[in-house]
């Protein structure tokens, strides 16, 4: 049946008991067949034939019926009709969620659409930069440069906004998380090394501070500089010796600035090594680490009387 080319419907005819309309045993009753109306007629139904007529009776690539078809097997009878059909399915695959994917060639428009509806921003920019802060509710810095070429890249290639935010926070407070975690680490085996100089320890610690001091390096320039793969025992054997030849050579040349360790550090030392016995032995022990801490305090209080 063409529903194009044809306004009439056909009945299927049959006896009269198929009709449900009387008739006896062999009668030859009949009923009365009428055709319905043309369709846009005075009491007819559907839609009429110069309605009909807008649309192109072709078949389109992909399509199995004509527009024209395909509108009045709808039941379409007005352009009101097929507008407020129409806007109603967009709202229902609007209020789903759903949205078609472009697919190979597609427009402009359609990508432009198709990133807009899954929340894709305007510009880079409109991306949220996340923030941090410590216990203290001081800002965290982080790598603001390549955080902005993530968001660039992920723009350009059309991640939604929701998404890559949620992404780019997680990954950056993983991150910080693992910093932290490092430097306790490195504390730690600070605080082991430190340890591990016994009766040495004050005297190399101030030697450590008159060296960093001397040097200018600030505590992000130690904290770098304490990382480096031998570990922060290394760096601290590094800063004592630095800072206790600096010592020497300024008592040797008579500068006053005796940063290796100070007179109130020295006699400190003096009366610790003295107040234990197995110190004491080590002292008379020529070239000893003992002795020569021994030696070294008694120079820094000498020179400070002579000042």
């Amino acid at each position: 049946m063409d529903l194009a080319n044809n306004n009439t419907t056909e009945v299927e005819t049959g006896s009269a008991a198929d009709l449900g309309i009387g008739g006896g045993e062999g009668g030859g009753g009949s009923a009365e067949q009428t055709l319905p109306a043309e369709q846009g007629g005075e009491g007819g139904e559907g839609a009429s034939s110069e309605f009909l007529a807008q649309f192109s009776s072709e078949v389109g690539d992909g399509e199995s019926a004509s527009n024209r078809d395909y509108v009045q097997s709808k039941g379409f009878k007005d352009l009101d009709g097929l507008v407020s059909s129409y806007r109603g399915a967009e709202k229902g695959l609007h209020d789903k969620g759903m949205v078609k994917v472009p697919g190979e060639g597609a427009t402009e428009q359609e990508l432009a659409a198709f990133r807009t509806a899954i929340g894709v921003p305007e510009k880079a920019e409109d991306y949220a930069r996340p923030e941090f802060k410590d216990s203290d509710g001081n800002p965290i810095a982080y790598n603001a440069e390549l955080t902005d070429r993530v968001l660039e890249s992920a723009h350009k290639h059309g991640a939604p906004k929701s998404v890559i935010e949620n992404i780019l926070h997680d990954e950056i407070q993983w991150q910080i998380e693992q910093h932290d975690e490092a430097q306790k680490q490195l504390e730690a085996a600070a605080n082991e090394h430190v340890k591990s100089w016994g009766a040495d320890s004050q005297a190399k610690i101030a030697s450590v501070n008159a060296a960093l001091k001397d040097l200018g390096l600030s505590r992000e320039d130690v904290q770098h500089m304490r990382a480096m793969p031998s570990g922060p025992g290394k760096f601290l054997d590094a800063m004592a010796k630095v800072g206790a030849n600096y010592s020497e050579d300024a008592l040797i040349k008579g500068d006053t600035q005796r940063f290796g360790m100070s007179a109130e550090d020295a006699q400190k030392t003096i009366t610790e090594m003295k107040g234990n016995p197995e110190t004491v032995k080590k002292i008379k022990i020529p070239g000893s680490a003992e002795r020569q801490r021994w030696d070294r305090a008694n120079e820094v209080l000498g020179a400070a009387a002579n000042t």
